[in-house]
């Protein structure tokens, strides 16, 4: 019986042997270069406790290589894309595209692909992520060639547009475009320098920034606020339209009216409270129309009732700041 106890004992130990020689890392864990040479390939390893996880980080590590040529324009130009497929301009990506293009939920890298997963002994699971220089580059030469069609589009509709509100909302699309093709050629730069070299753009951003703020410079407006007293929030919303571009003026394109009100309001021994409202309507003094108005009740306190004006005034630079610009970005895209 010992004897096959000891016997045992080495047969696990020997299968314990096996199973160590068997886990042995890749060689991309030693030396990823050799499996992914640098000429071909842009490579980097993540870790985690799933493969998943291990695809996250391998993606984060792969992005810092780009540092900061990486952007979030390809969300802003997502807008204009929806217009042009609406107008049926552009298709719809075909499955085939979709599959061969793949864009990283972290950023916005074009074609990245994974390797394999290992898992260590100790339960830690290993990827690699990577993207082929060639194949890739041939990606992004299409997608800028396509973007340059799609700015072309929105600059002829923007030349051709007598209305300045419509000229802006165009002239923005261009840009937009520009600025995802000004991205995408420097990260080609490091992909391909070669490829990137070569593919050359018609309209920089720029060019399209500056045509966005020469259209700006030529919408004009013009704030009138009943119970300002201290003029506290017209100079908030002069500020807001002032940071968009656009003049001020005493015979406005966009003109600005309204009222607001603060009373104290009661509804504690320690805590003081300014109730405050706010009503605008912006108009268009070139055909009178409503582009959209503005309504809000709110109230706001501190222990002082000095200071709960302040809070107030400080929620209605933040609410106006936000609304305003969204509902403007709104008309100015409405009639695209």
């Amino acid at each position: 019986m010992k004897c096959l106890k000891i016997i045992l004992g080495m047969f696990l130990l020997y299968l314990a042997g096996c199973a160590a020689s068997s886990n042995n890392p890749p060689l991309w864990m030693a030396d990823k270069n050799q499996v992914y040479s640098q000429d071909k390939y842009l490579s980097a390893l993540g870790s985690g406790d799933t493969y998943e996880d291990a695809k996250r980080v391998a993606n984060g590590n792969l992005a810092q290589i780009f540092g900061s040529n990486i952007s979030t324009s390809s969300s802003t130009v997502q807008k204009y894309t929806e217009i042009l497929k609406a107008e049926g301009v552009i298709e719809t990506e075909d499955t085939k595209s979709e599959k061969s293009v793949q864009v990283s939920s972290v950023q916005s890298l074009i074609n990245i692909k994974f390797g394999k997963k290992y898992v260590d002994d100790k339960g830690v699971t290993h990827t690699l992520a990577y993207i082929d220089r060639h194949e890739t580059a041939k990606i992004y030469e299409e997608k800028i060639s396509a973007n340059e069609d799609n700015l072309e589009y929105f600059l002829d509709k923007a030349e051709e547009s007598e209305d300045k509100i419509l000229k802006f909302g165009y002239y923005k699309g261009a840009a937009a475009f520009a600025l995802l093709n000004r991205d995408l050629i420097d990260q080609l730069r490091i992909i391909s320098p070669k490829d990137a070299e070569t593919s050359v753009v018609i309209h920089s951003y720029a060019e399209m920034s500056a045509k966005v703020r020469e259209i700006g410079n030529s919408i004009t407006y013009g704030v009138e606020i009943e119970g300002d007293n201290n003029d506290m929030v017209k100079g908030i919303t002069e500020t807001i339209f002032s940071n968009l571009g656009f003049n001020g003026s005493a015979k406005p394109f966009l003109a600005v009216k309204g009222k607001v009100s603060f009373e104290k309001v009661d509804l504690s021994k320690t805590t003081k409270f300014y109730k405050w409202e706010i009503n605008l309507k912006i108009n268009r003094t070139d055909n009178g129309n409503t582009i959209f108005s503005i309504d809000k009740v709110s109230r706001d306190g501190a222990l002082s009732y000095e200071r709960a004006k302040q809070v107030s005034y400080y929620k209605i630079r933040e609410y106006l700041g936000t609304e305003i610009q969204t509902k403007l970005n709104t008309y100015f895209d409405s009639g695209l």
